[in-house]
Parts: structure tokens; sequence; C-alpha cells
């Protein structure tokens, strides 16, 4: 019923289809604009080119279905460009939240308006949002369980082709996003091991699992970019037929970056791992790729 109102029934082409196993999208060119739906679950996001299409949009939104109890979370929503709407509940007119920054933030995600780059909303996870969900496991295996924890760590972020397309994003924006993938994952697997029984694990062993982890988040980067969700990740290291733009050394340098500053921050004490993860025995200096 939605797109019937808000969408010039004349369109000359509309492409339906999933941008993942959980996300819908819906593309459609409509004489000289162009406007992209896409939904995850009950979180909508509308793109496009005619500011009265997207008014039209909210307004769509803001009235809800009242007969069966949907409505718009108002503390959620946000425009980049100023707009005011009736609050159903008061009849008063009240101004939408504006994004910050050119920065518009969705599922995570923070889309640049003015370039359409696309970064993590590194805030989401700021404080105790970082760990909220860390779930740790004291049934004996504690190599095996932190190895896995740290996949788990990163694979969410690493199935969001969003941040790791060359196509969106350029390669400074790229390398930005796999850091800052990996400073969150140290963030998880600090609070881990700090609330872990992680005592009879060597300083090797850590940092072993720390560089595997990255090689695991390379590979299925590499995958998803090239082949979407229809094949298997490659056990080899081909880099040169995968698709994506970070070099396996930079990657390699990124992450080690990523748990060396976490875990000095937070005052791990242990200096010999954080001699192992520190930059100036590693390769080169590379601090460039941060810039």
């Amino acid at each position: 019923f939605l797109l019937g109102d808000v969408f010039e029934k004349g369109s000359s082409h509309l492409i339906k289809g999933n941008a993942s196993t959980h996300c819908d999208a819906l593309f459609i060119q409509s004489h000289s604009d162009l406007h992209l739906l896409v939904r995850i679950v009950d979180d909508f996001l509308l793109i496009s080119t005619d500011k009265n299409t997207s008014t039209k949009f909210l307004k769509k939104l803001n009235k809800g279905i009242p007969k069966l109890g949907v409505k718009i979370n108002r503390d959620k929503s946000r425009v980049n460009y100023p707009i005011e709407l009736e609050n159903p509940n008061s009849g008063k007119m009240e101004k939408v939240k504006a994004c910050e920054n050119f920065c518009f933030p969705w599922c995570g995600l923070l889309i640049d308006t003015k370039t359409c780059e696309i970064r993590l909303d590194h805030e989401r996870f700021s404080g105790l949002h970082a760990t909220d969900t860390v779930i740790i496991h004291r049934t004996g295996n504690e190599g095996w369980n932190l190895k896995k924890k740290m996949k788990d760590f990163v694979r969410p972020r690493c199935c969001q082709k969003l941040l790791f397309s060359g196509r969106i994003n350029s390669l400074e924006m790229v390398r930005l996003n796999f850091y800052q993938t990996f400073l969150l994952c140290a963030v998880k697997t600090f609070y881990y091991m700090k609330h872990g029984s992680m005592n009879s694990l060597n300083h090797k062993f850590i940092y072993d699992a720390a560089c595997d982890t990255i090689q695991f988040a390379y590979l299925l980067i590499s995958s998803k970019l090239k082949h979407g969700d229809k094949k298997p990740i490659s056990s080899s290291l081909n880099y040169s037929s995968m698709s994506f733009q970070l070099v396996w050394k930079d990657a390699l340098w990124l992450g080690r970056h990523a748990f060396h500053s976490v875990f000095q921050r937070m005052g791990y004490h242990h200096v010999d791992l954080l001699h192992l993860f520190s930059e100036s025995k590693r390769v080169a200096n590379q601090k460039y790729l941060l810039a």
C-alpha cells in the first residue's frame, strides 16, 4: 500500500531484489528521479533524488496503521533536511530529527549524504554497548572457545558488503572500516579474556589467534564481495583473484595495530603480548594507512 501511493505509477524502471538474506531492496527510476527503498526487518531507508517523494514517504509512515498498532519510533527517525510532522498523539507539529555532519545513521552504519560512502557507526558500540552481547564460556577448551569467539566477533561486520565495496567507498574508507572492525573485535576479546578462564593461554597463542582471525575476516570479506553468499570461502590466499581492494599485508597490519591499540589503552599488563602486536616489529611502520 505504501509504494503505490508514494511512487509515480508510470515508472519506467522497477527493480526488486534481495541485497542479502535479511535485506529487501526496491529501486525505481521515475522520469528524471531515482528512488531506492531498503528494508532490514523493521528498519526502512529511503534514498531519493525527489524531496516530494521523501516527504510523502515520511507522512505515510507517520500515520502508521492504528488498527494494527503499527507506528514509527519518532526518536529513531532521521532525515537530512528540515521537516515537521504532526504528532499523532498530541496533534502538534514537531521537527523530525536531522542527521549531523552529513552522516545519516542506519542499522549501525553511517551514510555520508554528500559522497554516499558508508562506514561503521562507532557510537553504537561505545561503552558497555561493545560488550553487552559477549557470552563467556567456562566449560573448558579455553583456547578453542577464544578462537571461535574472535571469529564470531568479526563475522557480522565482514558480511556487510557495503562497508568494503570499492564501488561505494574509497580505499581510505575501506581501510578505516576494516580497522574499526578489529577495534571492536579487540575490545570484545579483551573483555572475554578478562572475565573468562584465560590464565592458561600463553601470549603466542593469543597473538596467533588474533592473526588467524584477521586472515579469516580478510577471506570472508573477499569471498562476500566476489561471490556473495553462493560459494564457500577459499582456504588458500590467492589474493590476485579477489576483488577486495585492501591488500593482505595492509589488512594484517591494520588488524594487529587495532589489537595493540586497544590492549594498550585498556591497561593490559602483559608486555610480551603487546610486543608481539607492536607495529615496530612488523614488516614496516605503515601508519599512513590510518591517515
